[in-house]
This record gives structure tokens, C-alpha cells and sequence, in this order.
């Protein structure tokens, strides 16, 4: 039983692959080629998140010891050396398109010095400072007065 379940899960892993990863990266590479698209964006997005959730369930299943022999990725150097780079680039590829799609915005985030509330809150403690009127008080040794009060 669990033998068959492996094999759907695997197939549905292929047409997964087939019917979202194809379309998707057909529509990144023409993106890329005629730059402008803003519908691009947000699929990056979507998509990056839905290859991170897929890809890491299936290098999990591939690795766990409760998974069947002979659907686990093989202890030998050449499996292994084929499998980590493509699994892990049909992780990190989607996030990096991701990142290059909003390239403007996360430069422009990272570019503010101040937060826009903190910057608010800077210039109104700037112009109270600036509207504040220096009080000159003689310093003596006796009571303070109730006209010295009024002015300090």
C-alpha cells in the first residue's frame, strides 16, 4: 500500500512540475526578455512561496528513512551531487526572479534612513525645539519669585 501511494505522490509531483513550473518559467522568461510586465510581481510571489512548500516536502520524503528504499535518494556520491543542486535551485530560483521583480521597491526600502512615523515624529520634536524660546534667568542666592516662576 504504501508502495502506491509513493508512486501517485511522485506522479503527482511530475505533472505539478508540468503544469505549474513550465508555465510559470515560459511566462518569466518572457517577462525577462520584454520587461515591464507588472502582472509578473505578484505570480513571482505566489510562486516562490508554493516552491518552497512543495519542493522542501519532497526533498523531506526523499531523505526520510520511512520512505521505501528504492524511492529514496541513493547514498552515492553521483545521486547525491545531482540531487541536492537541481532541488534545491527549483527552491531557490523562483525566490530569486521573486527578489528581481521587486528590486525597486526593496531598493527603495532599504535606501529610507528613518521609518515614515519616525521621521514625523523627528520633525515635530525639531520644529517644537526650533518655536521653544531660550529663557535667560540670573542665578542668586535668595527665594525665586512669582515673576522668576512665570518666565522659567
Amino acid at each position: 500500500m504504501l508502495h502506491d501511494t509513493h508512486c501517485i505522490s511522485l506522479a503527482l509531483q511530475a505533472l505539478a512540475y508540468f503544469y505549474y513550473y513550465t508555465p510559470f518559467f515560459t511566462a518569466a522568461i518572457f517577462c525577462l526578455l520584454y520587461p515591464g510586465q507588472t502582472w509578473i510581481k505578484d505570480l513571482s510571489v505566489m510562486f516562490a512561496g508554493g516552491t518552497v512548500q512543495a519542493q522542501l516536502v519532497y526533498i523531506w520524503c526523499s531523505i526520510r528513512t520511512l520512505t521505501p528504499e528504492e524511492f529514496r535518494v541513493p547514498e552515492t556520491i553521483l545521486a547525491q551531487s545531482i540531487f541536492w543542486p537541481v532541488n534545491l535551485s527549483l527552491v531557490i530560483v523562483p525566490h530569486l526572479f521573486a527578489v528581481y521583480c521587486h528590486r525597486h521597491e526593496l531598493a527603495e526600502f532599504w535606501s529610507r534612513d528613518v521609518s515614515p512615523m519616525f521621521g514625523k515624529i523627528h520633525g515635530e520634536v525639531k520644529t517644537s525645539q526650533i518655536k521653544a524660546r531660550k529663557v535667560q534667568v540670573t542665578p542668586h542666592n535668595g527665594p525665586v519669585t512669582r515673576q522668576q516662576k512665570k518666565i522659567m
